[in-house]
């Protein structure tokens, strides 16, 4: 969600373009006065590049406020998940991995979570949810 302020014109200004949206969002005027006034956003690349006024309102007398909606959660890019995705090759087939992973150089490693796995095949690739998680991952034979 972002603010923009309204000029005279049939344009207003935007100073954030946030982030993340794949379909338009909703435009909402605030304060100024006055009533009914509508606009329409204009983005590329997920990011809001424009407003348009399209209807002008009446009784302002103080330049409002545009609000632009927050993306649904539902609509984010990928590229804002929380996964990574690790591809592992030269495996025997059939036997037990396990991923280790550290949150820094000088700890030690610790299995991750649901990180034991058996390939079917000599490469393998997999994606791990790592909310609030940084740190090292690497993949141990265990059998």
């Amino acid at each position: 969600m972002g603010l923009w302020s309204a000029q005279r014109s049939r344009a207003a200004t935007v100073t954030s373009g946030g982030s993340g949206y794949i379909t338009t969002p909703a435009v909402s005027i605030l304060g100024g006065g006055g009533t009914n006034a509508t606009a329409v956003a204009h983005m590329m690349n997920g990011v809001v590049t424009g407003i348009t006024i399209t209807g002008a309102g009446i009784g302002y007398t103080n330049t409002p406020q545009i609000r632009i909606e927050q993306p649904p959660s539902a609509a984010l890019y990928p590229s804002v998940s929380p996964v990574v995705r690790l591809d592992s090759s030269a495996l025997a087939p059939y036997d037990k991995y396990q991923i280790e992973f550290k949150p820094a150089v000088d700890t030690a490693w610790g299995e991750w979570d649901g990180g034991l796995f058996i390939p079917t095949a000599a490469t393998n690739s997999q994606r791990l949810f790592i909310t609030n998680r940084t740190g090292f991952f690497r993949l141990r034979y265990a059998e």
